[in-house]
């Protein structure tokens, strides 16, 4: 289903709209299958797989930086991050680790978007995916 977000009136609406239209379309089948076939192809090794919905009714713009601080084990297979991820999308990417590193994947990613109230607002994505190891303890934090 095709929606036009630019013609709900708020924010909220725009939001609720987008939530409850995530897995409309196989949006989501769609953007597992990708980050899927992007593992597929990398092949063996530590990996996050990741996949990000925007449900904020507002585009989320990806935050470069200059340095290594967020990526302190890794680095994206293929593809950049998505420079925007608009409301109602799914974004997927493959993090993957260190060549020939025993680091795992370890990462995170900033977006910044607009609250309701018209407030800057950064975004926090980050991860922690250890070596291949029997005891896996993956961890995951989003932090607004």
């Amino acid at each position: 289903m095709l929606v036009d977000f630019t013609m709900l009136a708020s924010q909220e609406n725009r939001a609720r709209v987008a939530l409850r239209l995530m897995n409309d379309d196989d949006k989501k089948g769609q953007a597992s299958r990708f980050v899927a076939n992007l593992k597929h192809e990398y092949g063996y090794g530590s990996a996050t797989m990741c996949l990000v919905y925007n449900a904020t009714g507002s585009t989320l713009h990806h935050q470069p930086t200059t340095d290594n601080q967020l990526s302190s084990g890794g680095s994206l297979y293929r593809e950049e991050y998505p420079k925007e991820i608009r409301n109602g999308q799914w974004a997927a990417f493959l993090h993957v680790h260190t060549t020939k590193g025993t680091t795992g994947s370890v990462a995170a990613a900033v977006y910044r978007a607009r609250n309701s109230k018209g407030q800057e607002r950064d975004i926090l994505l980050a991860w922690y995916t250890e070596p291949l190891s029997p005891k896996q303890h993956n961890k995951v934090n989003m932090s607004c």
